[in-house]
């Protein structure tokens, strides 16, 4: 999975080692929350990723007690073209998990509660669409996270 190509990192997560590794982080995760480590997850969700070659590049400072409107425009304004964002938005006690990514004019959004969903974009419009999408998606289901992180990796 080295370089940025986003046709193999579908065919990895759509494989029977990419499913286990995506159920792994998730149960890692949940045992994690149960027992009261939740400052462990991102380090854990990094170890995992670092192991089958995925490389964190940064965490982008968070930010607390925000809108829908708000986050999504945090999120849309830190997506980077062939990086891949792993966006955490969460309250003081739950949390929930986005992919994006921006690939060769087309942004795509993950929701492990809703799928994928793509935007065929130009380059100078892809934060409106994002930014419009990711409200629409935080006010309709996530509404109760005020709080985001924004992780940058590179495949």
């Amino acid at each position: 999975m080295n370089g940025c190509n986003y046709i193999k990192f579908i065919e990895f997560i759509n494989s029977a080692r990419g499913y286990s590794i995506v159920r792994g982080v998730m149960n890692i995760q949940q045992q994690l929350y149960i027992t009261g480590k939740i400052t462990e997850m991102p380090r854990s969700f990094r170890e995992i990723l670092k192991i089958n070659k995925v490389n964190f590049l940064k965490t982008i400072t968070s930010l607390t007690s925000a809108t829908p409107k708000l986050m999504a425009d945090f999120i849309a304004c830190n997506i980077q073209e062939n990086q891949t964002q792993h966006v955490t938005i969460k309250s003081s006690d739950s949390a929930h998990s986005l992919g994006v990514m921006l690939h060769s004019s087309q942004l795509v959004v993950f929701d492990p509660n809703n799928g994928y969903f793509y935007f065929n974009v130009l380059v100078n419009s892809y934060h409106k669409v994002a930014r419009g999408f990711l409200e629409h998606l935080l006010i309709k289901y996530y509404n109760q996270y005020r709080i985001v992180v924004v992780d940058s990796y590179a495949l």
